[in-house]
């Protein structure tokens, strides 16, 4: 069973730590490991590992110079902490809608949501993967570097995936993971920034503080991740076909009306799918009915 082998290689890996005493430590061989493996994964340069996601993106935006009088877009339906981070920065959130039958942003509202933003200078674009879901990422860089904005991509729900011919997350000028609870690869609780940007990187090696910090991803955490690692690729084929046979069941009984579905593409991966109820949720009267209503 995947799930057994899995445990093993974390149990291994905690035996390890323990015998050399190295989980008392703040950082040390596993963390180094861990980043550089990330590094070479995603094909990028600098990775800074971090006790969150949202941690990350809080670190992203105060490399980037980002703060109080500046605004950040994002959708309106993302993880909270997102929004969290933005306000612990300084900043404050100018929210967009999605499209209707998913989770990506609706790219037409991206310019009216820079006009709204107007009292406070829209600095950057957080856009989240989701649910299986992947945003048009490429699409986006080329609207921010347009605008002049930072562009966070938040792959912490799709790491594994592949967007427009690249990993998710390094579409952005900076990419956000999680490592969090429930997550395909998991401690519990971390994260990870990465970007191909050297000076970006060493901004935000500077913004994340003191490794004994708030921000720091523990050595324990980053040997838990790390011996999970080699199984990525396996866990997200058993994502795919488990969310696929649920999508297939769901149509059977004849639940055509729901969408995105289940994105079964071999560049998608899940943390959690889900599915929109495209049907109105209120089917409006005739207008002859409508005008009998006023007159009674």
């Amino acid at each position: 069973m995947l799930l057994q082998q899995i445990q093993e290689s974390v149990r291994e890996v905690l035996t390890e730590l323990a015998l050399a005493g190295e989980y008392r430590q703040y950082a040390g061989t596993y963390s180094a490991k861990l980043a550089e493996q990330l590094s070479q994964r995603l094909g990028v340069s600098e990775c800074l590992l971090s006790s969150s996601g949202t941690a990350a993106l809080e670190i992203a935006l105060r490399a980037a110079g980002i703060g109080s009088g500046d605004a950040v877009i994002l959708s309106g339906y993302d993880y909270p902490g997102n929004f969290w981070a933005i306000e612990r920065a300084g900043a404050r959130p100018v929210v967009i809608d999605t499209e209707d039958h998913g989770w990506q942003l609706d790219f037409e509202q991206l310019d009216v949501a820079v006009s709204a933003g107007s009292s406070r200078k829209c600095r950057a674009l957080v856009a989240s993967h989701l649910h299986g879901q992947l945003q048009n990422a490429r699409q986006l860089r080329a609207w921010c570097d347009a605008h002049e904005m930072l562009y966070v991509e938040d792959a912490c729900q799709a790491i594994g995936a592949t967007t427009d011919g690249s990993p998710a997350g390094t579409h952005g000028h900076v990419g956000i993971l999680s490592f969090g609870g429930g997550k395909v690869l998991s401690a519990g609780r971390g994260g990870a920034l990465v970007t191909s940007n050297a000076s970006l990187g060493q901004k935000a090696r500077i913004a994340a503080g003191a490794g004994s910090g708030p921000y720091a991803m523990s050595e324990l955490q980053a040997a838990v991740v790390l011996a999970q690692l080699n199984w990525l690729e396996r866990v997200n084929q058993q994502c795919r076909r488990f969310f696929a046979d649920v999508n297939e069941h769901l149509i059977r009984k004849g639940a055509q009306h729901l969408m995105p579905g289940s994105q079964s593409l071999p560049d998608t991966c899940f943390y959690q799918a889900g599915w929109l109820d495209c049907r109105s949720a209120v089917q409006q009267p005739p207008a002859q009915e409508l005008q009998q209503g006023k007159e009674a």
